[in-house]
């Protein structure tokens, strides 16, 4: 496997996930309770375990993005931290 486009494919994701972290414009999210801070994290986790190159992985992100758009949005502190706690996890 060709780890370039590979990576990029990774950078790409996790600055999808950053931005409905810092966006959260769904109408769904919205109308519904945000996540709460244990809840984020678990939903995390369960975004990095995903395995995108399949549908149930690439399904299971985009309920996980849904569910995520309702998070307010992140001050520099908070993002800094989430962006260390990603790395983290995909390491």
């Amino acid at each position: 496997m060709n780890r370039v486009p590979y990576a990029r494919y990774m950078d790409r994701t996790l600055q999808s996930l950053l931005a409905v972290f810092a966006c959260s414009v769904a109408v769904a999210a919205a109308q519904q309770k945000p996540p709460s801070r244990r809840e984020v994290d678990d939903l995390v986790k369960q975004f990095v375990a995903a395995d995108a190159m399949t549908e149930a992985g690439a399904a299971r992100h985009a309920e996980i993005l849904e569910r995520l758009a309702g998070v307010p949005p992140l001050d520099q502190r908070t993002l800094r931290s989430w962006r260390k706690k990603i790395a983290k996890l995909w390491s």
